[in-house]
């Protein structure tokens, strides 16, 4: 018998005088301990279903790039975003600046796989979205 966990199990014990109990459980990773007079009617294994899955934004050769670019500027924050013209801009924002420097660097599509492909056209990303943080 083939039980798994997350297989969802219909069995019969006795009650301990003289009948019998029908119960289904879900198997968990601990593992339900049958004993010798469970009777096993039916075993399902239910195909589940990706609900939500989170994507990494960057690939690993966007992230060398763009830290590469950040690295060596002085900022107290950066936004950055992919415009529709092909190019991810950085907006760059110092301690004594309400305003910004703006950095527009040109990609170009299938060049050292940089697609940006997961970022949203004019959507603000910060370095922490980004998993661009120096550690």
């Amino acid at each position: 018998m083939d039980i798994q966990a997350g297989d969802r199990v219909t069995y019969e014990i006795s009650n301990g005088v003289g009948g019998k109990i029908r119960r289904i459980t879900i198997i968990t990773e601990d593992n339900e301990a049958f004993t010798n007079d469970t009777k096993i009617i039916k075993i399902e294994r239910p195909k589940y279903e990706v609900v939500e899955e989170k994507k990494e934004l960057l690939t690993e050769e966007e992230k060398e790039y763009l830290k590469n670019i950040i690295k060596p500027l002085k900022y107290k924050s950066l936004t950055i975003k992919k415009s529709s013209d092909n190019y991810i801009k950085i907006l760059i924002y110092t301690e004594n600046d309400d305003c910004c420097d703006t950095l527009s660097l040109p990609y170009i599509k299938n060049f050292k796989n940089l697609k940006f492909e997961n970022l949203e056209e004019s959507k603000d990303y910060n370095i922490e979205e980004l998993g661009l943080e120096e550690k």
